[in-house]
C-alpha cells in the first residue's frame, strides 16, 4: 500500500506579523481597555475586544485587499 500525504508549507511574512500585531493585539487591547474603564465589568470589555478584533479586522482586510486569500497558493502532491 502506498501512502499519499501531502506536505503544506506555510510562509509568514514579517508585514503579515506586523499586521496581526497591530491589529489584533494592540487593538483589541484598546478596544479591552475603552470597554473596561467606562463599563467596570470585564464580561462587557472581553466581549467587546472580541467583537472589536473581528470588526477591525474586517475594516482593515477590505482597505488592504490581503488576508485570507490563496493568491500564490498551489497544491502540489508529495513524492
Amino acid at each position: 500500500m502506498k501512502n499519499n500525504r501531502d506536505i503544506v508549507v506555510v510562509v509568514v511574512t514579517r508585514a503579515q506579523w506586523r499586521k496581526f500585531i497591530a491589529i489584533d493585539l494592540a487593538g483589541s487591547t484598546a478596544v479591552y481597555y475603552a470597554l473596561l474603564l467606562p463599563f467596570h465589568s470585564q464580561w462587557a470589555a472581553s466581549a467587546g475586544s472580541f467583537v472589536g478584533a473581528l470588526a477591525l479586522n474586517r475594516l482593515f482586510r477590505g482597505r488592504s485587499g490581503g488576508g485570507a486569500s490563496k493568491r500564490g497558493m498551489t497544491s502540489t502532491p508529495a513524492g
